[in-house]
């Protein structure tokens, strides 16, 4: 008897250890999640580089579940200047009912022979993108001091994130440019430990990349 009851002592501290344990992740979690502001990013202290043949007809693309989305930036006319801020673009009018917004978390992957290689960046911060913000939004890079004189182009992008205490899944919502070329310019990763990145592969010698602007240092 007294075994008995010692065991559901130790099932009963185990599961309150357990759920401390998630309610202190969720905390911290929600505690490193930006929600984002409108902010209209005034040019004169950047040099400005948009994506490969930045265009103006857009592809909407919504997901289901977490992946790693990047697309190619050209280095050559930044050379040793640091990437100061990203803009990305999404739909603001997109709807899923229960979900009010998606997370994102920025990554810069270095140029492997044409395609990401090393992780070079990740950020430590979870970025919230609402209906609020009116199809872009700007993430502030300035304090991260980020230089790529090694690489002639690197992918940037971001990761989709899950948020853990919602059961509906999250319609990630973002925007990508239909593009002239013969090569893949975006990689895809859905998110698990062995996933590798694979292409976005042209169709009739069109791409899509992420609608973007990089923002340089002068």
């Amino acid at each position: 008897m007294l075994t008995e009851d010692f065991l559901k002592i130790i099932n009963l501290l185990t599961l309150i250890f357990i759920l401390t344990c998630r309610l202190s992740l969720a905390q911290d979690l929600s505690s490193q999640i930006i929600e984002l502001e409108k902010v209209e990013v005034k040019s004169e202290g950047f040099q400005l580089v948009n994506n490969p043949n930045f265009s103006k007809k857009n592809v909407r693309v919504g997901v289901k579940g977490e992946a790693v989305v990047v697309s190619i930036l050209n280095l050559n006319k930044v050379k040793d200047k640091n990437l100061q801020g990203l803009e990305f673009f999404f739909n603001h009018k997109w709807y899923t009912d229960g979900v009010e917004r998606f997370l994102i978390r920025p990554v810069i992957y270095g140029d492997a022979d044409g395609r990401p290689g090393e992780l070079l960046f990740e950020d430590n911060k979870s970025y919230s993108i609402n209906k609020n913000l009116n199809e872009r939004f700007f993430i502030d890079l300035v304090n991260y001091n980020l230089n790529f004189n090694e690489f002639e182009q690197i992918f940037i992008g971001f990761q989709l994130l899950k948020e853990t205490d919602i059961e509906l899944e999250e319609d990630f919502n973002f925007v990508m440019n239909e593009v002239k070329s013969k090569t893949p310019l975006t990689y895809l990763k859905i998110s698990c430990l062995t996933c590798n990145f694979f292409p976005d592969t042209p169709t009739k010698n069109k791409s899509i990349v992420l609608k973007y602007i990089a923002f340089f240092s002068k």
